[in-house]
Protein backbone atom coordinates (compact mmCIF):
# COMPACT_ATOMS: atom_id res chain seq x y z
CA UNK A 1 0.00 0.00 0.00
CA UNK A 2 1.61 3.78 -1.37
CA UNK A 3 2.05 6.21 1.64
CA UNK A 4 -0.17 9.09 2.10
CA UNK A 5 1.53 11.63 0.57
CA UNK A 6 -1.60 14.48 0.22
CA UNK A 7 -0.37 17.96 1.31
CA UNK A 8 -2.86 17.39 4.23
CA UNK A 9 -0.23 13.88 5.29
CA UNK A 10 2.44 16.01 5.00
CA UNK A 11 1.64 19.03 6.82
CA UNK A 12 0.05 16.66 9.97
CA UNK A 13 3.35 14.55 10.01
CA UNK A 14 5.44 17.86 9.56
CA UNK A 15 3.24 19.16 12.47
CA UNK A 16 4.04 16.11 14.30
CA UNK A 17 7.69 16.55 14.05
CA UNK A 18 7.81 20.17 15.34
CA UNK A 19 5.72 19.03 18.41
CA UNK A 20 8.27 16.50 19.07
CA UNK A 21 11.38 18.61 18.72
CA UNK A 22 9.39 21.25 21.02
CA UNK A 23 9.37 18.64 23.64
CA UNK A 24 12.99 17.20 23.14
CA UNK A 25 14.05 20.83 23.44
CA UNK A 26 11.91 21.63 26.67
CA UNK A 27 13.15 18.11 28.00
CA UNK A 28 17.04 19.14 27.15
CA UNK A 29 16.33 22.40 29.07
CA UNK A 30 14.97 20.53 31.63
CA UNK A 31 18.00 18.56 32.19
CA UNK A 32 20.05 20.75 32.11
CA UNK A 33 18.03 22.68 35.26
CA UNK A 34 17.90 19.43 37.36
CA UNK A 35 21.73 19.41 37.04
CA UNK A 36 21.78 23.18 37.80
CA UNK A 37 23.08 24.37 34.71
CA UNK A 38 22.12 27.38 32.28
CA UNK A 39 22.67 26.24 28.85
CA UNK A 40 23.15 30.23 27.84
CA UNK A 41 25.47 30.60 30.35
CA UNK A 42 27.69 27.87 28.85
CA UNK A 43 27.33 28.55 25.49
CA UNK A 44 28.91 31.96 26.38
CA UNK A 45 31.33 30.28 28.18
CA UNK A 46 32.09 28.18 25.00
CA UNK A 47 35.43 29.53 22.96
CA UNK A 48 35.38 29.11 19.69
CA UNK A 49 37.53 25.99 19.81
CA UNK A 50 35.11 24.03 21.92
CA UNK A 51 32.03 24.41 19.19
CA UNK A 52 34.25 23.18 16.33
CA UNK A 53 35.10 19.73 18.91
CA UNK A 54 31.32 19.42 19.75
CA UNK A 55 30.16 19.99 15.73
CA UNK A 56 32.94 17.28 14.80
CA UNK A 57 31.82 15.01 17.47
CA UNK A 58 27.90 15.47 16.18
CA UNK A 59 29.13 15.28 12.95
CA UNK A 60 31.12 11.60 13.53
CA UNK A 61 28.19 10.80 15.48
CA UNK A 62 25.83 11.23 12.63
CA UNK A 63 28.13 8.97 10.22
CA UNK A 64 28.17 6.71 12.78
CA UNK A 65 24.23 6.22 12.54
CA UNK A 66 24.09 6.48 8.61
CA UNK A 67 26.95 3.89 8.48
CA UNK A 68 24.79 1.47 11.20
CA UNK A 69 21.21 2.55 9.11
CA UNK A 70 23.01 1.18 5.74
CA UNK A 71 24.38 -1.47 7.26
CA UNK A 72 21.69 -3.08 8.55
CA UNK A 73 19.89 -1.80 5.65
CA UNK A 74 22.13 -4.50 3.65
CA UNK A 75 21.68 -7.14 6.15
CA UNK A 76 17.73 -7.28 5.92
CA UNK A 77 16.04 -8.81 3.37
CA UNK A 78 14.73 -6.79 0.68
CA UNK A 79 10.92 -7.74 1.70
CA UNK A 80 11.46 -6.49 4.94
CA UNK A 81 12.71 -3.34 4.11
CA UNK A 82 10.04 0.12 3.79
CA UNK A 83 9.43 1.41 0.90
CA UNK A 84 11.95 4.08 -0.18
CA UNK A 85 10.99 7.38 1.07
CA UNK A 86 8.72 6.11 4.16
CA UNK A 87 8.25 7.73 7.24
CA UNK A 88 9.30 5.19 10.51
CA UNK A 89 5.85 4.06 11.99
CA UNK A 90 6.47 6.72 14.92
CA UNK A 91 5.99 9.89 12.65
CA UNK A 92 3.50 7.91 10.32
Amino acid sequence: MPADTSPETLIAQAQELIERVRRDLQAGEAFYGEHGLDPEQLARQATPQDIEKAQALVRQDLEEVEQAVAHAAQAAPAAERPPLGSLPPNLA
